[in-house]
């Protein structure tokens, strides 16, 4: 499956606003820096992020976007259904997948087991699973410095 170019943004953005959380709003320029991510696509995402419940805007100077939940509520496939619609292993093909006039195939089910095998991924890895990866592999890659 293919996570379409809006939808990777989307996880980047949920992802900086989850490891910011604790800081509090964050701003579009903000989310533009750290994951380089084209502002002029980010505002009409977070717009959608909203709609679908998983973000709230403050306005004002300080404003900004926040999760609207914890992260450790937030799926990953929640977020790519939300952007994306439907987790097909195969662009072109949907349900039935595969299907002809004699009713399934073995390639159908084949791709139904590709699906159903992304969906657990995507749906068993939360957010705040992604946080947690992301600081340790930062933690990792931090050159130390001695006297």
């Amino acid at each position: 499956m293919n996570v379409s170019q809006k939808c990777h943004h989307a996880l980047r953005a949920m992802l900086e606003l989850a490891m910011r959380h604790d800081r509090g709003v964050t701003s579009i320029a903000e989310i533009v820096a750290s994951q380089r991510v084209p502002a002029r696509f980010l505002e009409s995402i977070l717009v959608e992020l909203k709609r679908g419940g998983l973000v709230e805007s403050r306005r004002g100077v300080r404003g900004g976007y926040v999760l609207a939940m914890n992260a450790r509520d937030i799926s990953v496939g929640h977020i790519i259904r939300l952007i994306d619609g439907e987790i097909v292993p195969l662009a072109g093909v949907s349900v039935p997948l595969d299907a002809t006039a004699r009713g399934r195939t073995a390639l159908g089910d084949l791709w139904q087991r590709a699906a159903e095998a992304l969906a657990e991924i995507y749906d068993t890895t939360m957010l705040h699973d992604l946080v947690e990866q992301e600081r340790s592999m930062l933690a990792r890659s931090t050159p130390m410095y001695s006297i």
